[in-house]
């Protein structure tokens, strides 16, 4: 198993020092072929910075583990703007939702999934990575979350993915 999200993201904060972090990270979920992030840019091209030390750091990591060498990721990676609350609630969703759907835990553990924000939106003590501050309040509580995850109703339509360079 590699390095997680969390881990990661201490290392870029300590490795690229900033006057004003470049990002918050607002979700995030890790399977075993993809990951998914949600990020809130803090500074111009903060997202697309964030982005590219997160995938040097972690192709670095993963060289030096398997000694390897060169990219570690396909291609670029893809981005949503969102541009509204309720495109934000339908990828807070689909995010969460991820290890479900790719059959890696069922749902009753989806608040347990080790490599998923999820729990730390509800307990404090989990709390290394995410900022909760855009989470409508009423998800910071387990059951309310738990159930709002388990929802079918993803609106596909709002999270049409681009290409950015």
């Amino acid at each position: 198993s590699g390095k997680s999200v969390h881990e990661i993201d201490k290392h870029i904060k300590d490795a690229y020092r900033y006057d004003k972090p470049l990002v918050k990270v607002l979700a995030y979920v890790e399977i075993p072929n993809h990951f998914h992030i949600m990020l809130e840019q803090n500074i111009d091209i903060g997202i697309p910075t964030y982005m590219k030390k997160l995938q040097t750091a972690y192709s670095m990591y993963i060289n030096k583990k398997y000694k390897l060498s060169g990219s570690v990721y396909e291609g670029v990676y893809k981005s949503v703007p969102v541009v509204s609350d309720p495109q934000f609630i339908q990828l807070l969703k689909y995010i969460l939702r991820n290890p479900v759907e790719a059959k890696l835990i069922t749902s009753s553990d989806v608040l347990q999934y080790r490599w998923s924000s999820a729990k730390e939106y509800y307990n404090l003590n989990e709390q290394k990575t995410i900022t909760d501050e855009r989470l409508p309040r009423e998800l910071l509580n387990s059951n309310t979350l738990k159930q709002f995850i388990l929802e079918q109703d993803i609106d596909f339509s709002l999270l049409e993915e681009i290409a950015l360079d």
